[in-house]
């Protein structure tokens, strides 16, 4: 699990990091600001599924 933690971890990181890249090089057009905010909207998902699934083994250890 610890793995599958870190990878996920990595990939929201990733979205992250294209977002910032987006935003940084740029022009902030409108193309530019949707796919930034596409990125952290995936990384956020990754996120979230994460604390999902961190949050169901807890439930499945405590059974």
């Amino acid at each position: 699990m610890d793995s599958e933690i870190a990878e996920i971890m990595e990939l929201a990181l990733i979205h992250m990091l294209y977002a910032r890249a987006e935003l940084e090089v740029s022009s902030m057009d409108a193309v530019a600001r949707q796919r930034a905010r596409d990125h952290v909207d995936e990384a956020v998902r990754q996120l979230q599924m994460l604390a999902s699934q961190r949050g169901q083994s807890r439930q499945g250890d405590a059974a």
